[in-house]
């Protein structure tokens, strides 16, 4: 697993809800979008392999750079992944940002999916409110709490969601690309909760770098993945897959188009292979990686 973030707000339950996975992470890289050293801190009090949790925790940071770059710090995690750990083609990398909590059995879903042979999972998260989040008070949230707002979310608008993503993935199998009606980046992942294969993300190099601020680095790394042949096989496990994002002032501009990344999304004939990528990353900071706890 690769899980961004820029702060402990709400990472100290993010980690909790993988720890209380029915089939734990080999493999958990917080990275980090800072080298504020509370992040460091918390790593060491999360449960690792020895107390039946997570197996293993790795730290990736470095400093700021005075504007967010997301992209940047996912492909740190994955860079630091691959220092660390032997990355099979198969092996799937989840992401989930480090705001928002999985369903206990979530990481069962991705697994079963992948071994069906799926390489781009698309699940969903559900957005709680202020006050559903402030209710929850300041410490780590259990899964019975957890389990609860899982149960009270919006299955019909999920239903929905679902059906719509399987036709749009049906156009895209069954039709030509000039007569589909569906756009080229659909159905595709929400950038803080997604599952790709190693195979995939390395023909794609990863996350294009070149992405900064808010927006668009989703539909980018969705759009790629579709250009790929032979096609990649995608899951669609929106109601089966449920992770929640915990509540905070958002980045998000009033109009999409406004959001910074629109620009370089709406360039014609990007490439397939991100140009600052995985394998080519672009100028940042020293990034320091560490190794807090398991094997």
């Amino acid at each position: 697993m690769v899980v961004p973030t820029h702060t402990t707000r709400h990472l100290e339950a993010c980690l909790t809800s993988l720890a209380a996975q029915s089939r734990p992470p080999a493999s958990v890289v917080v990275t980090c979008d800072t080298d504020d050293p509370a992040i460091g801190d918390l790593l060491g009090s999360i449960p690792t392999a020895s107390g039946g949790g997570i197996a293993r925790i790795i730290l990736a940071r470095r400093a700021h750079t005075g504007i967010a770059r997301l992209n940047q710090v996912r492909n740190n995690g994955l860079r630091a992944l691959e220092a660390t750990t032997t990355l099979a083609d198969h092996d799937l990398i989840v992401l989930l940002d480090g705001d928002t909590m999985l369903a206990e059995d979530a990481l069962e879903r991705h697994a079963s999916a992948s071994a069906g042979g799926a390489e781009l999972i698309i699940p969903f998260r559900v957005n709680l409110s202020e006050a559903t989040t402030a209710g929850l008070g300041d410490g780590p949230i259990t899964p019975a709490q957890l389990h609860q707002l899982i149960t009270t979310s919006d299955g019909a608008a999920l239903r929905r969601r679902q059906r719509r993503y399987e036709r749009q993935l049906l156009q895209r199998r069954l039709l030509p690309e000039w007569t589909r009606a569906v756009k080229p980046h659909k159905p595709k992942v929400l950038g803080g909760h997604h599952g790709v294969s190693v195979r995939v993300l390395r023909a794609v190099n990863g996350y294009d770098e070149l992405y900064t601020g808010y927006g668009y680095d989703d539909d980018d790394l969705t759009r790629r993945i579709y250009r790929l042949r032979p096609r990649v096989r995608v899951a669609v496990v929106v109601r089966e897959c449920l992770s929640m994002h915990l509540w905070h002032p958002s980045r998000a501009p009033r109009r999409p188009t406004d959001a910074p990344g629109y620009a370089r999304f709406s360039l014609k004939d990007l490439p397939t292979a991100a140009r600052f990528g995985w394998s080519t990353p672009s100028d940042q900071p020293p990034v320091e990686v560490r190794v807090i706890g398991g094997a």
